[in-house]
């Protein structure tokens, strides 16, 4: 799901703003910009000084509109080794399901003001790991 976005359309629907720079974060209110973003780190095309994230709203990934709903949402494909300053904004990310955390390796990075959801089915270790400043 999150390949088959582009970062113009993204933009262009209000969905993802900036350039990922420290000055100047992705900011990301949708799920399908926050799809696109782990899609490009994960292929490797997205360098580690442009995987700076600000959430501009609250992030629900059941997948409704793409695929999946409350009922039966999307499994969630961690975003495999994050190099950059995730600020959730103090928004939500819920529903993230099935067996990955959303990173799996954080190398110099900060993950701050981030909520993860009570409908999110990640191990609760993992979910825990996510809460922490990791530089």
């Amino acid at each position: 799901m999150g390949a088959a976005q582009t970062e113009a359309g993204l933009k262009s629907s209000g969905a993802l703003a900036g350039s990922g720079t420290a000055e100047d974060p992705w900011k990301i209110g949708k799920p399908e910009a926050l799809a696109w973003f782990a899609s490009k780190v994960n292929a490797g095309e997205m360098v580690a000084e442009n995987q700076n994230i600000l959430l501009t709203a609250d992030i629900n990934l059941c997948g409704d509109g793409f695929g999946g709903s409350v009922d039966a949402p999307l499994n969630w494909i961690s975003i495999s080794q994050y190099s950059g300053t995730f600020d959730g904004g103090n928004h939500t990310i819920d529903f993230l399901c099935g067996s990955q955390p959303l990173f799996n390796v954080l190398v110099n990075s900060t993950v701050k003001n981030l909520i993860i959801g009570m409908v999110s089915h990640v191990p609760v270790l993992r979910r825990l790991l996510m809460e922490w400043i990791i530089i």
